[in-house]
């Protein structure tokens, strides 16, 4: 890989982790992000307290969690594990909203290190029909898997969740999304994901925000279910 170490191609905050680390947790961003943080947000400042190391991979705006994202993260996971001689058994734990709802679905199903558990905020769950749903998604959807050598319509169906939730890791699942959301359907992508997978036996928390738009909480007992979820688990 070219960078030297994790913090060239992520933020990392080891500097606000209470006491030793317990756990490890990623954190993926939405469509069109493309800052670089310096502190972490008060989630993730919660998580620390908490004995999380988070971490927020540059993987960059509209990468959809494609197989070159994948690899970055992969090898930012792998690093963190190494430079901060961490033991495999400290946790993985995968979150994001929106696009990064999608990314952290995509990766737990693709991933090298198996998640402990998995919490999305608003998530695409199908991108065969999110890229008809709104005029600005289809060149995003095109810079992620339509310039490779392999069939866009294939790569779509392969990045599903979905379409591949019989591959999913059995990991419990957090999923919360608005009734109000305007920007991901909630009936077209998480009421259906939910469904199926508990269909397949996965264990699936979902909340369904009554009043809530696109991942920005309303309810306060909503966000601590969220949070809480892998708190609790640390």
């Amino acid at each position: 890989m070219l960078f030297q170490n994790v913090k060239d191609v992520a933020f990392v905050g080891d500097a606000f982790v209470k006491g030793p680390i317990r756990a490890v947790v990623l954190s993926f961003h939405g469509l069109n992000f493309s800052a670089q943080k310096l502190v972490p947000d008060l989630d993730e400042a919660e998580l620390a307290a908490h004995g999380a190391l988070c971490i927020f991979p540059y993987y960059g705006p509209w990468s959809w969690m494609n197989g070159e994202s994948r690899r970055l993260v992969d090898e930012i996971v792998e690093r963190a594990y190494t430079e901060f001689a961490l033991s495999d058994e400290i946790p993985l734990f995968i979150r994001g909203g929106s696009m990064g709802g999608y990314s952290a679905l995509v990766y737990a199903l693709n991933s090298r290190r198996r998640p402990k558990a998995v919490a999305c905020n608003c998530p695409v769950t199908d991108p065969e029909l999110h890229l008809t749903e709104r005029p600005d998604l289809p060149r995003t959807f095109l810079l992620a898997y339509g310039l490779g050598e392999r069939p866009f319509e294939e790569l779509l169906i392969e990045n599903s969740p979905l379409r591949q939730a019989e591959r999913m890791p059995k990991v419990p699942y957090f999923i919360v999304h608005g009734t109000v959301d305007p920007a991901v359907n909630k009936q077209a992508h998480s009421d259906r994901f939910v469904e199926r997978m508990r269909e397949l036996g996965h264990e699936m928390h979902y909340a369904e925000a009554e009043g809530m738009g696109h991942c920005a909480f309303v309810d306060y007992a909503v966000y601590r279910q969220y949070q809480d979820f892998i708190i609790d688990r640390i």
